[in-house]
């Protein structure tokens, strides 16, 4: 229940098949590549190939375990405010380092000794950074307010450069 790859901090919109693919394809990022009876683990929109593996039902539960141990610890993961991307990115990769550092020393977490219950169901939704009480209306003010915020800063700051 452990990450063993991320690659935080794609700005905007980015498919997880392209992240998949640059992160193939670029050898300084030392993306491990699964050797012997090993496989990617994908969801239907991955092509066919040998190293790649559609996940089922049984595949994909360790999956949403593992996101869902982490993001119940995590609380800043479900409800992230507004910081820069650089300033998120870096939340997402401590919060995983410290995730993997707990689930590899601590002899005794209830989150994870919970999580190793096949029958556990996360708490959250499988949809990164959104929490299951989440509310739409709630998310499109606080993306208005966000916006606003961004712009005034912004001005300010021309302003005081322009001074």
């Amino acid at each position: 229940m452990c990450f063993t790859f991320a690659w935080a901090g794609w700005e905007g919109a980015a498919h997880d098949s392209r992240i998949f693919g640059e992160a193939l394809r670029r050898k300084e990022l030392n993306f491990s590549h699964p050797l012997g009876n090993k496989y990617y683990l994908v969801d239907a929109g991955y092509a066919h190939r040998r190293d790649i593996w559609l996940h089922t039902k049984e595949t994909i539960n360790i999956v949403e375990r593992t996101f869902g141990v982490w993001k119940a610890r995590w609380s800043i993961l479900r409800d992230m405010p507004y910081y820069n991307i650089d300033t998120q990115r870096d939340i997402v990769l401590a919060t995983m380092a410290i995730h993997n550092y707990i689930k590899q020393k601590c002899n005794v977490d209830d989150a994870f000794q919970t999580a190793e219950d096949e029958r556990y169901i996360p708490l959250v939704d499988s949809e990164f950074g959104s929490s299951s009480n989440t509310n739409n209306e709630e998310n499109n003010m606080e993306e208005q307010n966000d916006t606003y915020w961004t712009g005034l800063r912004d001005m300010i700051a021309n302003e005081i450069g322009n001074a």
